[in-house]
């Protein structure tokens, strides 16, 4: 997880610019949203109902959600929202990107390891997890779009489940509308996982410039109290999104030892190395926030992972790390 700043300091340009932040529960984590704009209150207020918006169309945890109605189709084509089907096409892409690392179609699978309901209800599990279900390296088992209807369709025996990506692109999707509704600068934070979004003063139609009134850059810190209370890493982000995985919350126990929620597609199991130490976390940076989330899940499948348009810190078990791209360029040292 990650800390974000308890303020934010809005340009010196215009003084009618001011802030305000919330914070509130929703997809299964506590959300905090920090806003910089001519009418802050009225910004969190749509990002607020936009978050809970998506949550009721995409949430596998509501039976009357987008997601868990098309995973009861058996495999038929279903109508869904723009919504719902841009959150379909950016799964699609990640699992493209990340040669398969990243599925999004493993949810039956994640049931029978015994994540089948909220994790504050997931127990000790005694049986075996059922059999992989077969070819998860093939286009078969990816979701189909027929753009003439507005349908998608999944083949029967799957289940969609955009896991973190989906939390990144529901962050993705508030910060650039609350942009466009009129904030100076936008930070929003889905259980540590963070899209930072501004409007630069004097930007051209769609190229934000920089002016010599520039926002403070953001400090955040990346902090995961089980491994310890001190920071990881601290890191300079002024737009652009961080994403955490770990495999050391969101765990339970079963016949085989400590299970946790992110699958390897090739072996159906929780992520485990064959040799050498065992990842514990991956924070990436990248520029969506969906895109990090995909990679963060993808270095934790494969920690020799080497994905593009991104930096990345991934810790292993006995304290080394493994740094990607840039990252070095956004630390700031003590």
């Amino acid at each position: 997880m990650v800390s974000a700043p308890a303020t934010l300091t809005p340009p010196a340009s215009d003084d009618r610019v001011t802030h305000a932040q919330i914070k509130f529960d929703v997809m299964g984590t506590r959300a905090h949203l920090l806003v910089d704009g001519l009418e802050p209150d009225r910004l969190l207020e749509m990002g607020h109902h936009r978050l809970e918006d998506l949550e009721q169309r995409w949430s596998r945890f509501l039976i009357g959600s987008e997601v868990s109605r098309w995973n009861a189709a058996n495999g038929e084509p279903f109508a869904v929202s723009p919504d719902t089907w841009r959150l379909v096409q950016t799964a699609r892409a990640a699992w493209r990107r990340t040669d398969g690392r990243f599925h999004p179609s493993m949810l039956a699978t994640l049931r029978h390891l015994g994540y089948d309901r909220s994790f504050s209800r997931v127990g000790p599990i005694t049986s075996e997890p059922n059999a992989l279900q077969p070819a998860f390296g093939s286009p078969e088992t990816i979701p189909k779009l027929d753009a003439e209807r507005s349908t998608v369709s999944l083949a029967s025996g799957y289940e969609f489940d955009p896991g973190g990506v989906g939390k990144g692109l529901a962050a993705d999707i508030v910060a650039e509308e609350l942009l466009d509704a009129g904030a100076m600068r936008v930070v929003v934070n889905l259980g540590g996982d963070l899209r930072i979004r501004r409007r630069i003063v004097g930007s051209i139609g769609t190229t934000l410039l920089e002016s010599n009134n520039a926002i403070d850059p953001t400090v955040i810190s990346i902090v995961e109290p089980a491994w310890s209370p001190e920071p990881i890493a601290d890191v300079r982000l002024e737009d652009g999104a961080l994403a955490t995985s770990t495999t050391l919350r969101r765990r339970w126990q079963g016949p085989e030892g400590t299970r946790h929620h992110i699958v390897d597609p090739e072996t159906g199991r929780s992520a485990r190395s064959e040799s050498g130490p065992q990842v514990v976390l991956a924070s990436v940076i990248a520029t969506d926030g969906w895109w990090a989330e995909a990679v963060a899940t993808s270095l934790i499948v494969d920690p020799e992972y080497v994905p593009d348009r991104c930096s990345a810190l991934v810790l292993f078990e006995d304290g080394t790390q493994r740094r990607i791209g840039d990252f070095n360029a956004y630390q700031v040292m003590p």
